[in-house]
Protein backbone atom coordinates (compact mmCIF):
# COMPACT_ATOMS: atom_id res chain seq x y z
CA UNK A 1 0.00 0.00 0.00
CA UNK A 2 0.99 3.73 -0.72
CA UNK A 3 0.23 7.09 0.76
CA UNK A 4 -1.38 7.56 -3.11
CA UNK A 5 -3.77 4.82 -2.20
CA UNK A 6 -5.55 6.56 0.77
CA UNK A 7 -5.70 10.00 -0.99
CA UNK A 8 -7.36 7.84 -4.13
CA UNK A 9 -9.40 6.45 -1.79
CA UNK A 10 -10.58 9.73 0.14
CA UNK A 11 -11.26 11.67 -3.53
CA UNK A 12 -13.20 8.92 -4.72
CA UNK A 13 -15.27 7.01 -1.62
CA UNK A 14 -13.78 4.04 -2.64
CA UNK A 15 -11.78 1.95 -0.51
CA UNK A 16 -8.08 1.51 -0.47
CA UNK A 17 -8.10 -2.07 -1.57
CA UNK A 18 -10.23 -0.80 -4.86
CA UNK A 19 -8.10 1.86 -5.71
CA UNK A 20 -4.89 -0.40 -5.37
CA UNK A 21 -6.31 -3.29 -7.43
CA UNK A 22 -7.33 -0.38 -9.78
CA UNK A 23 -4.04 1.17 -10.25
CA UNK A 24 -1.99 -1.83 -9.41
CA UNK A 25 0.45 -2.07 -12.87
CA UNK A 26 0.80 1.62 -12.81
CA UNK A 27 4.25 3.63 -11.88
CA UNK A 28 3.71 5.76 -8.83
CA UNK A 29 5.77 9.06 -9.10
CA UNK A 30 5.36 11.58 -6.09
CA UNK A 31 6.17 15.38 -6.12
CA UNK A 32 7.58 16.21 -2.58
CA UNK A 33 7.48 19.94 -1.38
CA UNK A 34 9.23 20.43 2.12
CA UNK A 35 10.58 16.77 2.82
CA UNK A 36 6.47 15.43 2.32
CA UNK A 37 4.49 13.84 -0.25
CA UNK A 38 2.63 16.23 -1.28
CA UNK A 39 1.04 14.97 -5.07
CA UNK A 40 1.60 12.16 -7.42
CA UNK A 41 1.56 11.24 -10.64
CA UNK A 42 0.38 8.04 -11.65
CA UNK A 43 1.89 6.56 -15.33
CA UNK A 44 0.58 3.57 -17.26
CA UNK A 45 2.94 4.17 -20.36
CA UNK A 46 2.64 8.00 -21.42
CA UNK A 47 -1.02 8.14 -19.96
CA UNK A 48 -0.90 9.84 -16.58
CA UNK A 49 -3.58 11.05 -13.81
CA UNK A 50 -2.57 13.22 -11.42
CA UNK A 51 -3.57 13.59 -7.49
CA UNK A 52 -2.63 16.47 -4.77
CA UNK A 53 -2.67 15.49 -0.92
CA UNK A 54 -5.64 17.12 0.96
CA UNK A 55 -3.57 19.63 2.80
CA UNK A 56 -1.99 20.26 -0.02
CA UNK A 57 -4.58 21.31 -2.19
CA UNK A 58 -4.48 25.48 -3.38
CA UNK A 59 -1.08 25.79 -1.97
CA UNK A 60 0.90 23.53 -4.48
CA UNK A 61 0.75 24.11 -8.10
CA UNK A 62 2.61 27.33 -8.50
CA UNK A 63 4.66 27.26 -12.56
CA UNK A 64 8.12 26.11 -11.07
CA UNK A 65 6.83 23.45 -9.22
CA UNK A 66 4.68 22.27 -11.90
CA UNK A 67 7.30 23.01 -14.59
CA UNK A 68 9.97 20.48 -12.70
CA UNK A 69 7.54 18.07 -11.87
CA UNK A 70 6.34 17.73 -16.02
CA UNK A 71 10.25 17.69 -16.80
CA UNK A 72 10.43 14.71 -14.94
CA UNK A 73 7.26 12.95 -16.11
CA UNK A 74 8.09 13.70 -19.78
CA UNK A 75 11.68 11.99 -19.19
CA UNK A 76 10.13 9.14 -17.93
CA UNK A 77 7.58 8.63 -20.60
CA UNK A 78 9.52 9.67 -23.70
CA UNK A 79 8.59 13.25 -24.02
CA UNK A 80 4.36 12.63 -24.40
CA UNK A 81 1.97 12.56 -21.76
CA UNK A 82 -1.39 11.89 -22.30
CA UNK A 83 -4.83 12.08 -19.79
CA UNK A 84 -8.35 11.56 -19.71
CA UNK A 85 -11.12 13.78 -17.91
CA UNK A 86 -14.88 12.59 -18.04
CA UNK A 87 -17.18 15.17 -19.10
CA UNK A 88 -18.47 17.16 -17.11
CA UNK A 89 -15.67 17.17 -14.72
CA UNK A 90 -15.11 20.91 -14.59
CA UNK A 91 -12.08 20.81 -11.60
CA UNK A 92 -10.01 18.22 -13.35
CA UNK A 93 -10.14 19.58 -17.17
CA UNK A 94 -9.06 23.08 -15.49
CA UNK A 95 -6.48 21.47 -13.83
CA UNK A 96 -5.11 19.41 -16.73
CA UNK A 97 -5.60 22.60 -18.85
CA UNK A 98 -3.70 24.90 -16.18
CA UNK A 99 -0.87 22.13 -15.88
CA UNK A 100 -0.24 22.65 -19.85
CA UNK A 101 -2.45 20.08 -21.69
CA UNK A 102 -4.01 20.47 -24.99
CA UNK A 103 -7.49 18.46 -25.37
CA UNK A 104 -7.24 16.79 -28.80
CA UNK A 105 -10.76 14.53 -28.99
CA UNK A 106 -13.27 13.42 -27.06
CA UNK A 107 -15.41 10.11 -27.13
CA UNK A 108 -18.49 9.75 -25.70
CA UNK A 109 -17.05 9.38 -22.08
CA UNK A 110 -14.00 11.09 -21.95
CA UNK A 111 -12.50 14.33 -22.85
CA UNK A 112 -8.65 13.29 -23.92
CA UNK A 113 -5.48 15.15 -23.69
CA UNK A 114 -1.99 15.66 -24.56
CA UNK A 115 1.07 17.57 -23.30
CA UNK A 116 4.18 17.09 -25.03
CA UNK A 117 6.45 19.76 -24.56
CA UNK A 118 7.42 21.74 -20.85
CA UNK A 119 4.82 24.70 -20.06
CA UNK A 120 5.26 27.93 -18.70
CA UNK A 121 8.54 28.70 -21.07
CA UNK A 122 9.55 32.15 -21.66
CA UNK A 123 9.38 32.90 -25.66
CA UNK A 124 12.66 34.02 -27.07
CA UNK A 125 13.16 37.77 -27.19
CA UNK A 126 12.53 38.53 -31.13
Amino acid sequence: MTIVHDWLAEETKRSVEECEALFADWKVIYKEEKGVKAAAALLHGTEAHFIVAPEWRGKLIRRDNARAFLEKLLEETGGLLTTRVLHGNQAPSFFVRRLGFIKTWSDRTFDFYVLGKLPFQRSAPT
